[in-house]
């Protein structure tokens, strides 16, 4: 624990299942809880306060595979080329949220995008169905690096700290700016199909529609580029990590979210959800590993291998910034 000017009390130690005693990181950050991957800590400079950070930050994820299993990976998934362009990004408009303004313009690279959301099938084996497959950030992830290896591409996830190496040629999960832009696929109305509910339910599954289920996947109506459920049936896990405010310092050139956070990104609305939340701009944050029981994931790799804009840092972590303050 800590005085108030932030004199040592006692230590903690990190432990594989979580934080059981106490200990100083190296960077001067007292570790003051766990659960899970996640530890709470306290800055113990003299701009003290709360953070949040996943737990790679302090010690590797012991899971090694999780749930992913070399064994069972799909020999092949379809992938539909994402031209290079730019667009306009957020929202402006009366439905939308705080976090979606302002609206500003990216400019992206061409990407291959998986055309559904990656199935239970292809991500447990062949005795599941093709619904979507819900899982946690880190399984998503962990299944891009090997389905990479399986096809012969480089690992774009370091596994010690689930940082994306964005200059590598396997898969990865989309950086937010890549999967909004994949979802409009070119138009400017509230969904890629059109400004009405029913031009909605004509592509979506949502919690008026979906009898509180997923489904197959590819029975809705494809966007123009050929994306089928990229809004409903399951959020969409993003690379980035959210930060509420990105929006306000983001980089025009192929933005990839903060460097640091402590959530990451998922898009699109679920089967669960109202529909008001399945609508291109719209931005939702989950605990990494959790994912509210409704996030699944689609697959991109790059076909620019160019250098990417790297983020800033926007949340309090240990390390990055605490109230606009360096720590």
């Amino acid at each position: 624990a800590l005085t108030p000017n932030g004199t040592i009390l006692w230590e903690y130690e990190i432990t594989d299942n979580g934080v059981s005693s106490p200990l100083i990181t190296d960077d001067g950050i007292l570790v003051v809880g766990g659960r899970d991957r996640y530890v709470y800590a306290i800055d113990t400079g003299t701009n003290a306060g709360l953070a949040y950070s996943p737990w790679p930050k302090f010690q590797h994820d012991n899971r090694n595979s999780g749930n992913v299993n070399s064994n069972n990976l799909p020999s092949s998934i379809t992938m539909v080329s994402i031209p290079s362009g730019s667009f306009i990004m957020g929202s402006d408009s009366g439905y939308s949220s705080l976090n979606e303004e302002p609206a500003h313009e990216v400019t992206l690279g061409s990407f291959e995008m998986s055309i559904t959301e990656i199935t239970e099938g292809q991500f447990y084996g062949n005795n599941y169905d093709n619904r979507p497959a819900i899982v946690d950030w880190i399984d998503a992830v962990q299944f891009c690096n090997k389905l990479s290896d399986q096809d012969g591409y480089e690992q774009c996830y370091d596994e010690l700290t689930w940082a994306c190496d964005f200059r590598k040629n396997g898969y990865r999960l989309p950086t937010e700016a890549e999967w909004e832009y994949a979802c409009r696929a070119g138009t400017t109305t509230k969904y890629y199909s059109g400004d009405t509910r029913s031009d909605l339910d004509q592509i979506a599954w949502h919690y008026e529609n979906s009898g509180g289920t997923t489904h197959p996947v590819g029975h809705k109506e494809p966007s123009d580029y050929g994306l089928y459920d990229i809004l409903g049936n399951a959020w969409e896990w993003c690379n980035d990590w959210y930060g509420e405010n990105y929006y306000l310092l983001s980089p025009e050139h192929k933005p990839t979210g903060p460097v640091s956070g402590t959530n990451h990104i998922a898009r699109g609305g679920g089967f669960g959800d109202d529909p008001g939340y399945a609508y291109p701009t719209c931005r939702a944050t989950f605990p990494n590993d959790i994912g509210s029981g409704h996030v699944g994931f689609r697959i991109v790799r790059s076909e620019e291998y160019t250098i990417y804009d790297m983020g800033i840092f926007l949340t309090p972590i240990p390390g990055g910034y605490v109230d606009n303050t360096y720590v």
